[in-house]
């Protein structure tokens, strides 16, 4: 007999939405985004062929969140280059340029979760609160990139938010809605100093399509984690 379809979580959350004091990357890190759609991966829920049908990479993504699901163990598949070690290494220094230019506090954030989907949240670079509002209320972000000089200079000159990191900052959008803006920042120490940073603000009415479509996206992408969970659950029951 077919067991019935596995439901959503659909409980409140019972744990703070705002969580810091934990560094990213550590384990701890990665345990709080086990089995969660999260803002560096939404491209790849939202990867589909031009012709229809889904990309290989988001159908491995749906596997490694099933995996996660099912295990209860990060699938730790990230690899790790010798440009991504230099932008975690970049990041600090990026940040306090940052502050120093606009004289803002920056605050850094473990993990946002989503306020109503409980297997999504993000892990923003920086959130920007204004003096006595509390933890859960950013009303900006930051999201530091750290690129190849060649790739910085090529942001500044096409002056805009590069169009593959727009689902990931409707992915912050989406985990912080008191959130207007994010500002995108690339940093690069080795140029002149007048050059180092570039900041393009994203708002959330520029980005308010793509915040629609990433939200059904990442209910149709859990429903079909759920799916294949109970695949799997019903081949256990039958051999």
């Amino acid at each position: 007999m077919a067991t019935a379809p596995r439901k959503r979580k659909v409980a409140a959350l019972q744990r703070p939405k705002v969580i810091m004091g934990i560094p990213q990357g550590s384990e701890e890190w990665k345990l709080l985004r086990c089995g969660k759609v999260t803002a560096s991966r939404a491209a790849d829920v939202m990867d589909f062929k031009a012709k229809g049908g889904e990309t290989k990479e988001r159908a491995n993504y749906r596997t490694q969140i099933v995996s996660e699901m099912l295990t209860g163990s990060p699938a730790d598949y990230t690899f790790d280059s010798a440009d991504m070690r230099w932008g975690r290494e970049q990041e600090p220094f990026a940040r306090m340029a940052y502050r120093d230019k606009y004289g803002v506090v920056v605050h850094q954030v473990t993990f946002v979760h989503h306020p109503e989907i409980i297997e999504a949240g993000a892990s923003p670079d920086g959130l920007i609160i204004p003096m006595g509002y509390p933890d859960d209320h950013p009303v900006g972000l930051v999201e530091i990139k750290c690129p190849r000089t060649t790739t910085h200079i090529n942001y500044i000159l096409a002056n805009v938010v590069p169009d593959e990191y727009k689902w990931q900052l409707a992915a912050q959008f989406c985990c912080c809605p008191t959130v207007e803006w994010i500002d995108f920042v690339s940093f690069d120490p080795r140029l002149r100093p007048e050059m180092r940073m570039f900041v393009k603000r994203y708002t959330r009415e520029e980005a308010a399509a793509d915040i629609a479509a990433l939200t059904n996206g990442i209910n149709q992408f859990l429903a079909e984690c759920y799916s294949m969970i109970t695949a799997l659950e019903q081949w256990a029951t039958t051999t």
